[in-house]
């Protein structure tokens, strides 16, 4: 087995491979590499292409800062090559690039859980999708402080979005026209900002489905109660011709359906988002915001990533951390791969009782200053690849 980057040369083989396992049909236009790294497993002979990933790279918010994510896409390997431990080459690979390419964490989004966690990724957040007939909003007071975003204000909202970005760990930084709904009448697509005294403070992106009565609220975000109040309330404009409105992704943690006076008029499923592994942890810590009183705990992390590997010590107050590691010595306890993802990635906050029943989290002495150093944060993460 031979790894290497993919070439130009390979396009072809990279189009029926991926083919062979998404099942889409390749066209003539389907004549150029995906962006970002491509890697891929060949037979010896370096010309047959058995399975390939894709390593793309973007920057995401965490505690007020930004961390370095490799997204992990498009693995895929052809069904007579499979169970032959491709995947985990391909993977091996990407971690041995991670220093050089100065990557902090990875995030994914799985077919199946379990199977990542053979890498060291495991959920780091959960979302839920709401739907219920529109009237439920009728408890909002209706609001038209609002403006259309179009290619003459996008730029508005791509400072506004950052800026309440800000404050929610892995959301990605955007910056570019297309990562935002701005062309609402050659696409249908809609954004409007919500304004307070000619200030933006929130925003929504949706769409309407008429066969179904329904609209589909893609993004909403906003620095505060009110303007969470007067985005909702816009949408009530829409009472009159449509039935039901569909929220398609929120945060679990979201105070969205908080607001509504009955709640219970949403059907409400919840699922697994995205899996994610840290692969630089002491940039992880670094990053951190901990808490004004003093405190220090000390882990073993069990990782194959040499930059998570080892013992790591850390001592923090007036919200700042002295991170040191070494190779051994004592330790408050061990995390797997896959525990150090949920427990410093996920902004859950685990009380001790919940510590106990994390896979691959060990507890050997105290553990109340790591409970302080990660209370429950919001999370949530917005990119598809």
């Amino acid at each position: 087995m031979i790894i290497r980057r993919l070439e130009e040369k390979d396009i072809q083989q990279h189009n029926e491979v991926s083919s062979s396992c998404f099942i889409w049909q390749v066209g003539e236009s389907d004549d150029s590499l995906p962006e970002g790294i491509l890697l891929g497993a060949f037979s010896d002979d370096n010309k047959t292409l058995m399975s390939n990933l894709e390593c793309i790279t973007f920057p995401v918010y965490f505690k007020q800062l930004t961390l370095k994510c490799l997204g992990i896409g498009g693995v895929a390997t052809k069904p007579e090559y499979r169970r032959g431990g491709l995947v985990r080459a391909l993977f091996d690979e990407a971690f041995r690039m991670s220093a050089r390419q100065a990557w902090d964490i990875s995030l994914l989004s799985p077919f199946s859980t379990v199977y990542y966690r053979k890498f060291g990724y495991d959920t780091v957040l959960w979302n839920i999708k709401a739907r219920a007939e529109i009237s439920s909003l009728s408890c909002i007071d209706r609001c038209f402080d609002v403006e259309l975003v179009s290619n003459n204000n996008v730029e508005e909202l791509i400072k506004l979005y950052n800026k309440i970005a800000k404050s929610t760990d892995l959301l990605v930084v955007r910056n570019e026209k297309g990562d935002f709904y701005h062309k609402p009448f050659s696409k249908c697509e809609y954004t409007y900002m919500y304004k307070r005294n000619g200030e933006a403070r929130g925003f929504i992106s949706y769409k309407i489905d008429r066969a179904q009565s329904l609209l589909a609220v893609n993004e909403i975000y906003f620095y505060d109660k009110q303007a969470l109040l007067g985005l909702l309330g816009f949408l009530r404009t829409y009472e009159g011709n449509l039935k039901y409105i569909e929220f398609t992704r929120l945060p679990a943690t979201t105070p969205v359906l908080s607001v509504i006076g009955e709640p219970r008029a949403f059907t409400i499923t919840a699922f697994p988002g995205n899996s994610g592994r840290i692969l630089n942890m002491e940039s992880v810590l670094n990053a951190t915001v901990f808490p004004r009183e003093y405190g220090r705990f000390s882990f073993l992390s069990l990782d194959t990533v040499p930059a998570c590997s080892g013992i790591f010590n850390v001592e923090y107050e007036n919200k700042k951390g002295l991170i040191t590691r070494s190779e051994d010595g004592e330790y408050d306890f061990s995390v797997s791969a896959c525990a150090a993802a949920k427990l410093f990635l996920s902004g859950e906050g685990f009380s001790e009782n919940l510590l106990s029943y994390i896979d691959g989290f060990e507890k050997k002495r105290d553990v109340t200053d790591l409970l302080k150093a990660f209370p429950a944060r919001s999370t949530d993460f917005n990119k598809g690849f």
